[in-house]
């Protein structure tokens, strides 16, 4: 589900993939997204990030996947 704006775009995430942005957020966290009954979030992207994300995005991979994947991945190589 996503919901256009000129400037950025709303995304639906699981709980874990949340967790992982607000973990690697290389900023100060400021919550602007709101956490839904079946527990996911739906969380505001840039579009300029959401297409990175869709580059990165394997075949068959939601958005939740691939951002902890990448999360995952960037933390190993982080000093």
């Amino acid at each position: 589900e996503s919901t256009v704006n000129t400037e950025r775009t709303w995304i639906v995430v699981s709980k874990e993939a949340h967790e992982a942005m607000r973990s690697r957020a290389q900023l100060p966290w400021k919550e602007e997204g709101r956490r839904l009954t079946d527990g996911s979030w739906k969380v505001p992207l840039s579009w300029h990030t959401l297409h990175i994300l869709r580059d990165y995005q394997l075949d068959g991979e939601t958005l939740s996947d691939t951002i902890l994947r990448v999360c995952l991945t960037s933390g190993r190589h982080k000093q």
